[in-house]
């Protein structure tokens, strides 16, 4: 790998009141560089659109969807050159803040050593050696005279895709050079991004843009290797090396997904609408009791050790929650009993009404 760049972003930015004080503010070039075009049909729910070169703003939109920042292949060379500052993408998507969302980022990854050979590629594909976690390589395209051939991995419909083929060619020019474009969008792109963001913190770097497009490589590799069979199993076969030398790595970067807490209002009111009309039908049908048996039950049921309890658990005390009740504590019989003599109450003044409508 001799290069690596940012060839493509869209975001999402808020906090802005106009699309003038975000190329001011955000982008930080001036706002008369740009002018008034028409609508964009890839972002047909924008009403005002401004572009300078290939680079375009688009606000007046959907309420919270925030304005729109859309740089092309040639737009990130622009803006970099407008900011004077070949890593000015790099910066703007570290920086990102929580209501920002990152809709699209390709990052290219070029060749001009001769390590890489799409002809080379398609054979491994062909033999069943490529390691992949994209769920299936949806098309080959082969295109002949100058324009050399493109390979592509995964879909266009998709979250993640890989884009390789012949810079050369399509350039005209006569030096080696192969593009290898990592393509990711929607939730992969906010993902990846939120990845880098987290370890570029963790590890403070002297050299920000370097250790981006590292982390970047590593995830490429273990999304996309191309292996020697030397076992049946393929997860235990080794990488090429010529792969691995282009990556400039070895190590390929697992992302865990997200796990998320679950929100407390959201649950309380769900049993509340939904559940709490059957729960007062089958405490009308066996009684009082049996509903303080299937709080009882859901009590023995949390088995404190249990992983998944613990992690709740702190995630909640986190978040400022405490405790009601402990496991056997005072203030589990309190509630219980609490329960009983409430429900029986309840009941008791029902059936009363029966009686009285009777």
């Amino acid at each position: 790998m001799n290069n690596s760049k940012i060839d493509y972003l869209t975001m999402r930015i808020n906090g802005y009141k106009s699309a003038e004080q975000l190329i001011d503010s955000h982008l930080g070039i001036t706002p008369e560089l740009f002018y008034s075009a028409s609508r964009d049909k890839r972002f047909d729910t924008y009403n005002s659109v401004l572009r300078y070169g290939h680079i375009t703003v688009l606000s007046d939109g959907p309420k919270r969807a925030g304005m729109c920042v859309d740089f092309t292949g040639q737009g990130c060379d622009e803006y970099c050159v407008q900011a004077k500052d070949p890593n000015a993408l790099v910066k703007m998507i570290l920086s990102k803040k929580k209501r920002d969302t990152v809709t699209r980022l390709d990052i290219a990854f070029d060749d001009h050593d001769g390590l890489l050979s799409i002809d080379t590629m398609l054979d491994k594909i062909a033999d069943g050696e490529m390691r992949t976690r994209v769920a299936s390589i949806a098309e080959i395209k082969k295109h002949s005279g100058q324009k050399g051939h493109t390979l592509y991995i995964g879909s266009e419909d998709s979250d993640f895709q890989v884009r390789i083929y012949d810079k050369s060619a399509e350039t005209n020019i006569l030096v080696p050079w192969i593009r290898v474009e990592m393509i990711l969008r929607s939730k992969e792109a906010e993902r990846i991004v939120k990845y880098l963001q987290k370890e570029v913190d963790r590890e403070a770097p002297a050299d920000e843009a370097k250790f981006f497009f590292d982390l970047a490589a590593r995830y490429l590799l273990n999304k996309v290797a191309f292996i020697e069979r030397t076992s049946e199993n393929i997860s235990r076969c080794p990488c090429c090396k010529w792969w691995t030398d282009f990556l400039e790595t070895t190590t390929p970067a697992k992302l865990q997904a997200e796990r998320r807490v679950p929100d407390l209002e959201k649950c309380a009111e769900w049993l509340m609408q939904r559940m709490s009309p059957s729960l007062v039908a089958v405490s009308m049908i066996y009684g009082a009791e049996w509903l303080i048996r299937l709080i009882t039950f859901g009590i023995e049921q949390n088995n404190l050790h249990d992983e998944r309890i613990i992690e709740l658990t702190s995630n909640y005390l986190a978040m400022g929650f405490a405790p009601a009740i402990s496991k056997g504590d005072e203030a589990e019989r309190n509630l219980l009993q609490s329960l009983n003599e409430a429900i029986n109450k309840r009941l008791s003044v029902m059936e009363k009404e029966k009686e009285t409508d009777a």
